[in-house]
């Protein structure tokens, strides 16, 4: 929790020598989301079928936040120079310390309730991969390029990163 915080203030009296009375203030915690691309498989052979029945590329998202993160404009994109390649619908969000697939099957669905899918497909020889908030800040990005991948392996952060 940290230490006690003790505001101090004057006492206005009519006598010369002033009193002071010490508050206890609250603690003050920072609640915020924190979203990451904490894994990703661009090459998915056999490992995870989408919701079509598909292998397709995938992306997963983790909130490590402790709040509930609102994805309205966010992006993700395999284009730097195009950062909102493709954007989450109004109403998207990410409950915290929860996770989301979002499947690289270029077939470009938004639609809330259902898995989302990117307008692009991930190339497995390694490339440029990012997460960027509405305001084009940039939350995480493998640049120049991802490493090359292998067939039903994924990448991505350790545990460790997480936190």
């Amino acid at each position: 929790m940290g230490k006690k915080s003790v505001r101090r203030t004057r006492s206005l009296s009519q006598s010369s020598n002033p009193v002071y009375i010490a508050e206890m203030l609250e603690p003050r915690l920072l609640l915020a989301a924190q979203v990451v691309i904490s894994e990703f498989m661009a090459k998915n052979k056999a490992t995870l079928k989408d919701d079509i029945g598909l292998y397709s590329d995938w992306i997963e998202l983790h909130n490590s936040g402790d709040v509930t993160a609102d994805l309205t404009g966010w992006s993700l994109t395999d284009t730097q120079s195009n950062p909102m390649e493709w954007t989450f619908p109004a109403g998207a969000t990410l409950a915290p310390n929860a996770y989301m697939v979002v499947w690289a099957s270029g077939l470009d669905h938004k639609t809330l309730g259902q898995p989302f899918h990117t307008n692009f497909k991930m190339g497995d020889e390694g490339e440029y991969l990012g997460l960027v908030k509405p305001d084009g800040t940039v939350m995480q990005e493998y640049a120049p390029t991802f490493p090359p991948q292998s067939s039903d392996i994924s990448y991505g952060l350790s545990n460790d990163s997480l936190i």
